[in-house]
């Protein structure tokens, strides 16, 4: 099974329903593992045209040596030249062409923003960004937080990232903000 697909596989007559394996002569991984699972011998199950038998008896024969280019009949007619060299007008490609096999989602992983309409979070308005958006940007308030501390000498942190040490001998509140410092954890 490959996914929701489910594939038969005959061992019998070396067929996979995929049509893989003979198309290629070699088991596809759907195979091997059926193989592997029965216990068989993985090599019988390869086409004999891997094997080194046939690479042998397709070189038995003497394979007798051509003229090098010099030794050519020149022909009367001028070489085949490649077409000249044209430089784009326009900013080059950078992914490559799909082909005809290619799958045509272009991630298994991401989703497509395609259809969606953007929503500025500045303003809240649908049709730009942040970036775009003409209304004067909201001022982000530094409310400090309360970490009540015990007694002793602790670590506080914000994300995983020190912030400061703070020793106290009494249990009060204190309040820490950003002020004087730009960098947002």
């Amino acid at each position: 099974m490959c996914g929701l697909d489910k594939f038969v596989v005959d061992l019998a007559a070396c067929e996979y329903s995929c049509r893989r394996w003979q198309m290629s002569g070699l088991p596809c991984p759907h195979a091997i593992s059926c193989i592997t699972f029965k216990g068989l011998d993985l090599e019988s199950f390869v086409d004999d045209h891997y094997k080194k038998d046939a690479y042998l008896r397709c070189y038995q024969e003497v394979i007798h040596p051509l003229n090098g280019p010099d030794l050519w009949e020149r022909s009367q007619y001028d070489d085949v030249m490649p077409p000249p060299y044209r430089k784009p007008s326009h900013r080059p490609v950078k992914m490559r062409k799909r082909g005809l096999g290619d799958d045509d989602n272009r991630s298994q992983t991401h989703l497509s923003r395609r259809g969606q309409t953007q929503r500025c979070s500045n303003c809240g308005a649908q049709g730009h960004k942040k970036s775009g958006c003409t209304k004067p940007k909201k001022k982000v308030s530094s409310i400090p937080f309360c970490y009540s501390v015990q007694v002793g000498l602790y670590l506080l942190v914000l994300h995983n990232v020190p912030y400061f040490f703070v020793s106290v001998t009494d249990p009060t509140c204190i309040l820490a903000s950003c002020q004087g410092s730009k960098k947002r954890y």
